[in-house]
């Protein structure tokens, strides 16, 4: 079948909307392998600003939570002395320099939205529980059994909270976001209250992984915490309609457009770019664009799954979202690629381009009306840029040229695709009057 020819996932699910247009024509690729100046590269990215996302997250932060971080996790690390000293002299290095460090981040203020900010507090409290814990036990004070009793009860607590979400808000899109911001955190404490590794037999043999232990589950109750706060401080502002229901019976409409819409493009998913008539299928840019679209619509299909069977119902109407999102990028990947209109050219100047690119059409998706599930279809894609910038920061070498730029490529390819994909899920969302 002629892949330009194909239906839109709109078109092919009867939204009744005008078919997405797909991308326009890249540079062919020339015959020359220039070296590339990593250098330069990393100079050029970092030089342009990351994209600008609004926080849209309906939910509200209390005024007094991120003090209330500040101020535990001081305490906390006031248990430890600043010149402690251990039998091992090893540890004892060791910790004065953990220490010293999150002292370092305590009196250093946290950036970004109120969610994120308060998410960059609820880590700084994990790392001082880690730090006086490990303590504790390079002292000899280790307590398994208070950490099994904490455990317990933080595992009562976040169970509590999760079976007391009615999803109450002025709006489904309101729902939505903010619900699964709350989910998010209450499935993230869920993991850590499952560790890959017990508490140690020999607790003072192993002071770190004490330390790491106790982070894991003080964070999961701390994340619990935060969960009902911020429930509690969104219900009590709107005290509105609970959509827990018309949350079900949205993801479920949502499920049968992105299994239809993968369908479409099954033959592509989790596959080889071998599948692909063209040419350029075996060049390294060509391989790398089409695993990361290929494994996208693979990882967003499972995540829906997974938060569909923890019934987070919210998580599971934007996994879907973005899901269809990724089938239809996939499905534009594969056109452009079998057409013969995707570059594989590597130069400094693309890779620029490539940057540049993405952070604008990121920009231009979370623009769109309603902006909130704009953002939260988004993501993934703001994901890619911000963490590249991390990377280039932490290490220039751990990110290639080969992969870099496809990697970007798919950002503006997927980011193109949100808007009319936020129509679409914002229309089945809507109440019908």
């Amino acid at each position: 079948m002629n892949r330009l020819g194909r239906r839109r996932f709109l078109t092919a699910i009867g939204a009744g909307t005008t078919a997405l247009a797909g991308c326009s024509a890249l540079p062919s690729n020339g015959d020359d392998e220039p070296e590339l100046d990593d250098d330069a590269i990393a100079r050029a990215i970092r030089e342009r600003e990351a994209p600008s996302v609004p926080a849209t997250n309906p939910l509200s932060v209390p005024s007094s939570a991120i003090e209330d971080h500040r101020t535990a996790a001081r305490e906390t690390l006031e248990r430890v002395p600043p010149e402690l000293s251990v039998p091992n002299g090893a540890v004892t290095e060791k910790l004065r320099e953990q220490r010293a460090r999150v002292a370092d981040t305590l009196d250093s203020s946290a950036e970004g939205a109120p969610v994120e900010r308060l998410a960059t507090w609820r880590d700084r409290r994990g790392d001082a529980v880690n730090v006086r814990r490990a303590y504790e036990a390079a002292s000899g004070d280790a307590d398994r059994g208070a950490y099994r009793d904490r455990c317990d009860e933080v595992r009562a607590e976040r169970a509590a909270v999760g079976a007391d979400l009615e999803y109450r808000a002025p709006e489904p899109v309101a729902a939505t976001v903010g619900f699964a911001t709350i989910e998010s955190l209450l499935d993230t404490a869920r993991g850590r209250l499952d560790p890959r590794s017990p508490f140690p037999e020999e607790p003072a043999a192993a002071v770190f992984d004490v330390g790491d232990r106790w982070e894991a589950v003080e964070t999961a109750g701390i994340e619990t915490a935060d969960a009902r706060r911020l429930r509690d401080a969104f219900v009590d502002a709107t005290d509105d309609t609970p959509w827990r229901s018309h949350l079900v019976a949205t993801s479920h409409h949502l499920g049968h457009s992105l299994q239809m819409t993968r369908d479409r493009v099954e033959e592509y998913v989790d596959a080889e770019a071998s599948v692909l008539d063209a040419d350029a299928a075996t060049e390294p840019p060509t391989r790398h664009l089409f695993r990361q679209a290929s494994d996208g619509v693979h990882w967003r299909t499972e995540r829906a799954a997974r938060a569909r069977d923890r019934h987070d119902h919210a998580t599971t109407v934007i996994e879907l979202g973005r899901g269809l999102v990724a089938a239809e990028t996939l499905d534009r990947i594969v056109a452009e690629i079998e057409s013969g209109d995707y570059r594989t050219e590597l130069t400094e100047e693309t890779i620029q381009s490539a940057h540049a690119s993405a952070v604008s059409a990121v920009e231009d998706a979370v623009e769109t009306t309603p902006q909130p599930l704009a953002v939260a279809l988004a993501t993934p894609a703001i994901q890619v840029v911000s963490g590249l910038r991390r990377r280039l920061d932490a290490s220039r070498s751990r990110v290639t040229p080969e992969r870099l730029q496809p990697r970007l490529d798919y950002v503006v390819r997927y980011a193109r695709v949100v808007p009319t994909a936020t129509a679409f899920v914002a229309d089945r969302l809507a109440v019908e009057t």
